[in-house]
């Protein structure tokens, strides 16, 4: 068998499940981020959900009901993607490190 054979029949396979987990645990990673947006963003306007759902939050008074509205529209998506993606997780997770 070829080299081509052997890389997409046998390699790309079983490397699969683990490249989905580390995209998606890399995309959360990311979707989670709260000090490089703090630091970087000065407009309001750009700010990410994480640094938005702290501007809820002042010196004196607390938001709850929009910290908590918000919290929830921040874990939609990822929960979301989880609920697609749930097979190539345990998969990936499950294989790690077998040989």
């Amino acid at each position: 068998a070829s080299e081509w054979r052997i890389y997409s029949q046998v390699i790309i396979p079983l490397s699969r499940p683990a490249l989905a987990v580390l995209a998606i645990f890399s995309v959360m990673w990311r979707w989670n981020d709260f000090l490089w947006p703090l630091v970087v963003l000065s407009r309001s306007e750009m700010f990410t959900l994480q640094v938005g759902l702290n501007s809820f939050q002042g010196e004196l008074n607390v938001q709850w009901n929009l910290i908590l509205a918000m919290t929830v529209l921040t874990l939609l998506p990822i929960t979301i993607v989880f609920a697609f993606l749930q097979r190539n997780i345990t998969t990936g997770i499950a294989t790690t490190g077998m040989k």
